[in-house]
């Protein structure tokens, strides 16, 4: 060993001093990534030794962890469920997770990540330590798949910076809002993702197969490195000097030439099939050739009923032949090679009958209904029969949807703060109205069709147009496309839908009656927060109870207690606060 890296000014104890340069040196000379791991490990774990004797002190500090592995680690179960996809990003979402959903390949993320960040932090003291963490674990390379490793003349400063500066949460604010170190941030959170994904095999090798994970976590990984090499290089020149520059400055430069090179992996749109965009362009030809609407209520019913009786696309595909489409034409369709120059050849008629089976295809396949269990059955009716006064005799419980325009005439209850109403006191059903053509008064049954395309094509109607020549002619355009799906929506009839005893899945929604309130709500995740069988939630709210333990009369809880006065194992309520402190320790003794 030539010389001295780390020289502290007056060096209370020199066997200290000789064993952190050995360990140094020994950094330097050998080749093995284990071993300098291990060195390095060491090393942090005598940062507060260090920083002692810097200040003329004896090493008489206790060994500590530089790094507190528990904030990371209690989030890696929540980013698989609540970070990748098919998770929706809600806004009651936990602050950190919705600062690692920005770290996500999707669309450009970055654009207000200063304003979130400087909010969560300054609010949230668990945000604000996670951010420290997570800096950290970025700077010194302490994730498994850091190549370069940060040496210990950054280190050295670095440790510093972090126990004495960045512990002040005011100062880390005004670091971070000054000098913009919003990019910085934004990979430490892309790294601390693809580290985090890393650890679960089976999520890695999924998303692998599925999005190409990789792409991400190799420009990620590359970067940080590339990040810790040029803080290693400004190190070494400047470790002596007195006045040193903003080294992640410096190195910021460099990731934001990286963040221009966007990867989107992740998808912030649904995508739509093949059928789905051939009807739209199929609906869009059609109007652009005026052709005149023609529904054919048989042949949707003859799709309808093929469709309800197999799943295997070569048999729905060859009800296309049965209605006249040529062989040629629905080879294309089922190999997907039929497309918008083909539409010429063909007659308006069939361009119509394809455009049908395409809406009824995907109809099909995005509809279904479930029978419920038979306890939450008879939940729902005897709610059903309290809300509105009747007897089991009745069909309080049927509501209607309209396939064409998949308008839903539920009134479904809402949870949430933002919405004006909750539709909680609402009956019958929405904009529904009676189909008065003649021929209904020769069945026995009244039509309802849907009234909602019209309202909304009369409503649009009336706006002056004050555009220019484009804009007319798109509004045209616009116009005849709600006028023509409108005519086909006052054509169909609407479907009758009982949710007593089933669940309703369509259009990516699942509905249900509340078996506590009986009215219409979405079933989701929350549903199950106030109790046990699927309910609104919208019906909990204003139900207070007395907690067992502190009587505060609040909402509450149900919980496992032992009565001591009546001999037996009951329900009881408890509030949130209780229900923290006690659940755990089931049954309660009361």
């Amino acid at each position: 060993m030539e010389t001295y890296i780390w020289k502290p000014k007056e060096p209370k104890n020199i066997a200290f001093v000789k064993a952190v340069n050995t360990w140094i040196h020994l950094i330097q000379v050998t080749d093995n990534p284990f071993i300098q791991r291990c060195l390095y490990k060491w090393i942090d774990t005598n940062n507060l030794k260090i920083i002692n004797m810097d200040y003329g002190n004896y090493p008489t500090i206790r060994l500590m962890d530089f790094m507190d592995d528990r904030i990371l680690c209690k989030f890696i179960s929540q980013i698989i469920m609540d970070i990748l996809p098919p998770c929706k990003q809600t806004k009651d979402k936990n602050k950190i997770l919705h600062l690692l959903s920005k770290a996500c390949p999707k669309r450009c993320q970055i654009r207000n990540l200063k304003e979130i960040v400087f909010q969560y932090a300054s609010t949230d003291n668990e945000t604000y330590q996670f951010l420290l963490e997570v800096m950290k674990k970025s700077i010194f390379g302490a994730y498994d798949h850091a190549k370069v490793l940060l040496c210990f003349e950054a280190r050295h400063v670095f440790y510093v910076m972090f126990q004495f500066q960045m512990q002040n949460k005011d100062f880390f604010l005004k670091w971070f809002q000054n000098n913009n170190h919003q990019i910085f941030i934004f990979f430490c959170l892309k790294e601390y993702l693809c580290d985090a994904i890393a650890q679960v095999k089976t999520v890695n090798d999924f998303i692998e197969e599925k999005w190409n994970w990789s792409i991400f976590h190799e420009q990620v990984v590359h970067s940080m490195d590339s990040t810790r090499r040029i803080l290693n290089t400004i190190a070494k020149r400047e470790y002596n000097l007195l006045h040193k520059s903003d080294w992640i400055s410096s190195a910021e430069s460099f990731l934001s030439q990286i963040s221009k090179q966007h990867i989107k992996l992740f998808r912030t749109t649904p995508s739509n099939s093949y059928l789905s965009k051939l009807e739209t362009m199929l609906n869009k030809y059609l109007i652009t050739e005026n052709a005149p609407l023609a529904i054919n209520k048989e042949i949707s019913h003859f799709f309808l009923s093929v469709m309800q009786r197999t799943r295997d696309p070569k048999v729905i595909f060859q009800s296309l032949l049965a209605a006249g489409i040529s062989t040629d034409t629905v080879h294309a369709m089922y190999r997907e090679t039929f497309s918008q120059t083909d539409f010429r050849m063909m007659e308006y008629k069939d361009l119509f009958i394809m455009k049908e089976f395409c809406r009824l295809y995907e109809l099909i396949k995005h509809t279904a209904i479930f029978v419920l269990p038979q306890h939450l059955y008879k939940k729902q009716k005897e709610a059903l029969i309290n809300k509105e006064q009747c007897t089991a005799n009745h069909n309080h419980n049927i509501g209607y949807i309209c396939f064409v325009c998949k308008d839903v005439k539920f009134f479904l209850t809402k949870f949430s703060n933002s919405s004006r109403h909750s539709n909680k006191l609402a009956r019958g059903s929405l904009r529904v109205v009676v189909d008065n053509d003649e021929s209904i008064f020769e069945t026995k049954k009244l039509n309802f069709v849907c009234g909602r395309k019209p309202e909304r094509h009369v409503k649009n109607s009336k706006r002056k147009w004050n555009d220019d020549k484009k804009a007319v002619s798109r509004k045209i355009f616009k116009e005849k496309q709600r006028n023509r799906l409108s005519r086909q929506c006052i054509a169909t009839p609407l479907q009758e839908i009982d949710l007593l005893g089933h669940a309703l899945q369509f259009n990516n929604k699942m509905m249900v009656l509340c078996t506590s309130c009986a009215n219409v709500c979405m079933l989701d995740a929350s549903s199950y927060n106030y109790s046990t069988t699927l309910n609104c939630q919208v019906c909990f709210l204003g139900k207070h109870e007395k907690c067992i333990k502190c009587e505060n009369v609040t909402s509450c809880n149900k919980v496992l207690v032992f009565n001591r006065k009546k001999t037996r194992m009951h329900q009881a309520p408890m509030c949130s606060s209780c229900s923290g402190v006690y659940a755990l320790k089931q049954p309660i003794i009361i």
